[in-house]
């Protein structure tokens, strides 16, 4: 079986739970005091939020809750901090 995932780029990244890789999770902090653990590192879900911040008015971020795998989006403007993932 072919490795489907990018040549020369970071695991940490493309992991796949079918291939039993660990898979990278960042905890974003709202100005509500709520808390969301997603999929992605840091610095991809950071990328993520400041791109809907520079899009249209009231884009919001599209992530992945990485819990239960259900669709989340958040408003840019309320998000105070990230920082990665606690392993279990």
């Amino acid at each position: 079986m072919r490795d489907r995932r990018p040549r020369g780029e970071d695991d940490a990244r493309h992991a796949d739970v079918a291939y039993g890789l660990l898979v990278a999770t960042t905890e974003i902090l709202m100005v509500t005091g709520d808390r969301y653990e997603v999929d992605g590192a840091p610095d991809v879900v950071e990328a993520t939020i400041v791109g809907a911040a520079r899009g249209s008015i009231m884009a919001l971020a599209r992530l992945t809750e990485a819990t239960d795998a259900q669709p989340l989006a958040i408003n840019p403007d309320h998000v105070v901090a990230l920082r990665p993932g606690q392993p279990d």
